[in-house]
C-alpha cells in the first residue's frame, strides 16, 4: 500500500462501513416491505425478491471484507462469495427484465392474465441466476490458484498478496477480468437490451388501446416498472465501472 492510502486507510474503512451499513438498512427495509405488501406467489415477485436478497448478501459481504482478515484462504473465500452474489444480483435483474418483457408481449390489456405455471419458468431463472455465477466463481478461483502456484514455484512475478491491511473484496488480475468483469458487462448489456425492448413493447401495446385513459394508465404503470429496471441497471453499471477502475488501475479509494 502507498503512504497516502495507508495513512487514510482507517478513515476510508470507517466511511465504507458507515455508508454500506446505511445501504444495508435500506435494502432490509425494502426486502421486508416488499415481502409484506407484494404477491410473492407470482414469478415477478419471486424474481424481484431474489434480486433484493442477493444484493443484500453482496453488500453484507462487502462490509465484512473491510480491513481484510489474517487468513489468506478465508479472505479469498470472502472475495469469491462477493463475486457470486454480485453476479447473482445482475442475473436476477436480467430475469426481472425478461419476465416483464414477456408479460408485456403476451398481455395487450392492463391487467395481465394469471400465470399458469410458475414452477418451470422459476426453475429456468434459478438455474441461470444461481448456476452462472457459480461457474464464474470456478473460473476466478482457477485463475487465483494458478497465480498462487506460479508464485510458489517462482515462475512469475510476485502479485497481490493478502495481508491484514488488504480488503477482502473483488480480486485483481485475470481472475477479476474473466471471472467478474467480462460476465458482468455481458449481463448489463443483456439487461439494457431487455429493458429497451420492454419499453418499446409498452408503447406498442398502449397504442392498441382504444380508451385514452386506459392507454395513459398502461404507459404510466408499465413505464414505471421499466424505468425502475433501467435505473437499477444504470446504478449497477456505475458501481461496476468504479470497481473496474479501482482494480485495473490500482486506485483503492474508488471502492
Amino acid at each position: 500500500m502507498g503512504t497516502p492510502w495507508g495513512s487514510q486507510g482507517g478513515l476510508m474503512a470507517l466511511g465504507v462501513v458507515l455508508g454500506s451499513s446505511i445501504s444495508l438498512v435500506g435494502l432490509a427495509f425494502a426486502f421486508i416491505t416488499y415481502s409484506l405488501f407484494s404477491d410473492l406467489t407470482s414469478l415477478a415477485g419471486t424474481s424481484l425478491l431474489s434480486f433484493l436478497s442477493s444484493l443484500f448478501m453482496g453488500q453484507l459481504l462487502f462490509v465484512i471484507g473491510v480491513g481484510g482478515v489474517q487468513d489468506a484462504e478465508l479472505c479469498l473465500s470472502l472475495s469469491l462469495a462477493l463475486l457470486y452474489m454480485e453476479l447473482a444480483s445482475l442475473c436476477w435483474l436480467c430475469c426481472c427484465c425478461h419476465h416483464a418483457l414477456n408479460v408485456f408481449r403476451q398481455n395487450a390489456n392492463l391487467i395481465p392474465r394469471p400465470e399458469p405455471q410458475m414452477g418451470k419458468a422459476l426453475a429456468h431463472y434459478s438455474l441461470l441466476a444461481w448456476g452462472f455465477p457459480l461457474a464464474m466463481v470456478a473460473v476466478a478461483a482457477a485463475f487465483k490458484y494458478k497465480e498462487r502456484d506460479a508464485r510458489l514455484t517462482g515462475g512469475s512475478r510476485q502479485s497481490h498478496e493478502y495481508t491484514p491491511s488488504t480488503h477482502c473484496w473483488l480480486m485483481e488480475g485475470p481472475a477479476y477480468k474473466w471471472g467478474f468483469l467480462a460476465p458482468a458487462v455481458i449481463l448489463l448489456l443483456c439487461g439494457f437490451w431487455l429493458a429497451v425492448q420492454g419499453g418499446g413493447t409498452v408503447k406498442l401495446t398502449a397504442s392498441l388501446q382504444i380508451d385514452s385513459r386506459a392507454r395513459n394508465k398502461m404507459i404510466k404503470r408499465r413505464g414505471l416498472q421499466i424505468g425502475l429496471f433501467l435505473k437499477l441497471l444504470i446504478l449497477l453499471s456505475f458501481v461496476i465501472i468504479l470497481g473496474a477502475l479501482a482494480s485495473l488501475w490500482a486506485i483503492p479509494e474508488l471502492w
